[in-house]
């Protein structure tokens, strides 16, 4: 918002990492499910835009039983689920997306009020995920339940690995 150019280039040059700080970036506030199912959200669902690659892998999860109970999806505090192999990666961000998806349709104004107190307040040990079902309201495996049955009912589709190289065959006329 500075009208004064010199202070717009220090101000890009902090947003772009370009000039050395003091500051260190607080990880240890951040929450990989919300975090990064916010991001996911923002970027596909909120905009009605189909998530395919999430959904299929979310839909896969659930199919095998493989998707991972609140407290672990909820344990994670900083990055992109740290420590664990890049497929179990991709399905934290699948079911950080339903999950976050889910609260955003079913239980809007208390997951907003979660946001809020998470943006205000850093929350101890495991208080993060008291915090979220106080605000929505519901008990820990009913929610749980909830999101699962919710997934259940989300379109089928089909694995977008396979369709990119269906489509990568027909480009070059294999």
């Amino acid at each position: 918002g500075s009208k004064d150019a010199k202070k717009k280039k220090e101000l890009l040059a902090d947003l772009l990492g370009l000039r050395k700080s003091d500051r260190k970036a607080e990880f240890g506030a951040a929450n990989s499910w919300f975090v990064e199912g916010l991001a996911e959200y923002a970027a596909t669902s909120a905009l009605e835009i189909p998530n395919n690659e999430r959904l299929f892998k979310v839909k896969e999860a659930r199919k095998k039983n493989e998707l991972w109970p609140l407290e672990q999806l909820t344990v994670y505090r900083s990055g992109s689920f740290p420590g664990v192999s890049t497929d179990a990666a991709l399905s934290g961000y699948a079911q950080s997306w339903s999950f976050v998806t889910f609260l955003m349709k079913k239980h809007r104004e208390g997951f907003l009020k979660y946001l809020d107190r998470m943006s205000r307040e850093t929350p101890a040990a495991d208080q993060d995920i008291q915090w979220l079902v106080e605000a929505i309201g519901v008990p820990l495996r009913p929610l749980e339940n909830e999101w699962h049955a919710y997934i259940d009912t989300l379109e089928t589709v089909d694995d977008p690995d396979i369709e990119r190289i269906v489509r990568l065959q027909e480009i070059l006329g294999l």
